[in-house]
């Protein structure tokens, strides 16, 4: 996945979109990689702000209620 929005699904049916946003995994005044470039983490949030991780490559589970979403395709 190379898009900072997409959708998934829950059980139920309903569809979600998802924000993926990225925040730099090294501390400030760390040393960056060769290329000079700060490898990024990636996090997941739906659209009400819920914190979702990522089990696999189609399957997230939201944080506070554990309910599994499956990534929708075009």
């Amino acid at each position: 996945m190379n898009t900072t929005q997409f959708f998934v699904q829950d059980v139920a049916g309903n569809a979600y979109a998802v924000r993926v946003a990225g925040h730099p995994l090294k501390q400030q005044g760390e040393s960056s990689t060769s290329q000079g470039e700060v490898p990024m983490a990636r996090t997941y949030l739906l659209e009400d702000g819920s914190a979702l991780t990522r089990v696999d490559n189609d399957t997230f589970q939201m944080v506070g209620s554990g309910a599994y979403l499956t990534l929708l395709r075009d």
